[in-house]
C-alpha cells in the first residue's frame, strides 16, 4: 500500500506537470498566433509651441492719428445721416409751400371773380395799366 500511494503522488505530480506544460503551450500558441503580422509603430510627435509674438510698438502719435481718423469716420457717418434727414425735410417744406401757394392762387381766383360781379374794380397803379392785383399776382402756371 505504501507503494501505491507513492506512486499517486508521482502520478500527480506528473499529471500536474503535463498539465501547467499544456497550459503554456496553449498559452504561447494562441499569443503567436495573434502575433501573425510584426506589429509596426510610428510615432509622429507633434509638440505645439503657442507663437508668442508681441504687438507693434506703437508711438502716442500713432495711436493719436488712429484716433483722429476713427473719428473723423464717425463724424462723416453723422453728417451724411444728418444731410439727409435735411433733404427729407425740405423736400417736405416744397411740397406744403407748393401746396399753400396752389391754395391761395385759388382764393386770389375766387376774390377777383367776387370782385367782378359786385362791380369792384381795383385801383391801377400810378402811370400803368396794371391794376394792382394784377401787379401782385404771380405769373400763371401750368394745370397740374
Amino acid at each position: 500500500m505504501i507503494e501505491r500511494g507513492g506512486s499517486m503522488r508521482k502520478r500527480k505530480k506528473v499529471l500536474a506537470t503535463a498539465t501547467t506544460l499544456t497550459a503554456c503551450l496553449i498559452g504561447f500558441y494562441i499569443s503567436s498566433s495573434i502575433k501573425a503580422k510584426p506589429a509596426a509603430y510610428e510615432l509622429r510627435p507633434e509638440i505645439h509651441v503657442p507663437q508668442y509674438t508681441l504687438p507693434e510698438n506703437r508711438t502716442d502719435a500713432a495711436r493719436a492719428i488712429d484716433a483722429y481718423e476713427r473719428l473723423m469716420q464717425r463724424y462723416m457717418i453723422a453728417t451724411e445721416s444728418n444731410f439727409a434727414q435735411i433733404a427729407r425735410d425740405i423736400r417736405d417744406v416744397a411740397k406744403k409751400l407748393d401746396s399753400m401757394d396752389d391754395k391761395l392762387t385759388a382764393l386770389s381766383e375766387k376774390t377777383t371773380r367776387i370782385e367782378n360781379m359786385l362791380g369792384i374794380h381795383p385801383p391801377r397803379l400810378p402811370g400803368s395799366t396794371q391794376t394792382l392785383n394784377d401787379a401782385n399776382r404771380p405769373a400763371s402756371k401750368g394745370k397740374k
